[in-house]
């Protein structure tokens, strides 16, 4: 190629940095219209605690950048001398330097991590009292996001607990606290709600309804017999010697029937018993063949 002599082919073409000066405008009076001229609507949501304004800033050292590249190759000098200086200070304000580090130092001293004391200068613009500020905002709507995951999973937890619907869905201890609320029992409010599919409305039809709450009450009385039968039940065969999980198991197994229950756990003991009973005969038989 420099043997040939020839002229040195631009590196874009015109139509290229034609396309690429109209994309640039569209992108910056788009960014305008939603920032404000100069960022005041970003300015104001950066006050009310929004970690926009820090990286929406980056955005704009990438668009003064390209546009520098742009003004260059059009040979607009000046404009993109002027661009690309532009581009570097707003890329400096959104870097923590040594020169920052006393910064940093005032928020640590205030008792915020360095972490927190960095992002936070960076969010404001490198403004101490604004990103004191910040941080306060950031840690508190931390807190605030924990206590209410930390509410959701105790409320879980005591949904799971209460047991489920005909549907399959955990009964809300919400609706059955507002029912207890209303002055009906425990143990009716909640066969009510499993009833109910966890409609609290719907339960409480059936528990204004002398009819349908008899049967409710009905079905509660029967159920805790039962349990209470069971109860009492797992407690002997306890009492017998068995372990408390083999019980439980034996009892899931029988379906509730004491009787075949304990055949199971018995059945579990001499179970590993009789394969060296019968080996201990098989081996005896064939020794005094042998003789």
């Amino acid at each position: 190629g420099s043997g040939s002599g020839g002229a040195v082919a631009p590196a874009f073409s015109p139509t290229a940095l034609a396309i690429a000066q109209v994309r640039l405008a569209r992108a910056q009076r788009q960014l305008t219209e939603l920032h404000g001229a100069a960022l005041e609507k970003l300015q104001r949501r950066a006050a009310a605690g929004s970690e926009e304004f820090g990286q929406a800033r980056a955005t704009y050292v990438r668009l003064r950048l390209l546009l520098g590249v742009v003004a260059f190759h059009e040979g607009r000098l000046p404009a993109a001398r002027q661009l690309l200086h532009s581009a570097q200070s707003l890329c400096t304000q959104l870097t923590l330097t040594a020169d920052d580090d006393e910064k940093v130092t005032q928020l640590l001293s205030l008792g915020f991590t360095h972490a927190e004391a960095r992002r936070s200068l960076l969010v404001c613009a490198k403004d101490v009292n604004n990103a004191a500020t910040h941080a306060l905002a950031s840690r508190d709507e931390a807190r605030a996001l924990r206590e209410g995951e930390a509410a959701h999973r105790a409320e879980r937890s005591a949904d799971a607990r209460l047991g489920r619907t005909a549907s399959g869905r955990p009964v809300s201890a919400k609706a059955l606290g507002q029912l207890e609320g209303l002055g009906f029992d425990r143990a009716t409010a909640l066969a009510a709600l499993k009833a109910a599919d966890n409609s609290a409305e719907a339960a409480l039809v059936c528990l204004t309804s002398d009819e349908r709450r008899g049967k409710i009450e009905l079905q509660v009385a029967t159920a805790e017999s039962l349990a209470a039968q069971t109860a009492s039940q797992f407690a002997s065969l306890v009492a017998m010697g068995f372990a408390k999980r083999a019980v439980k198991r034996a009892m899931k197994r029988s379906h509730g029937d004491a009787e075949r229950a304990l055949e199971l756990l018995s059945t579990e003991i001499l179970q590993p018993l009789l394969p060296a009973r019968a080996t201990a005969r098989s081996g005896g038989g064939g020794g005094s063949g042998g003789g």
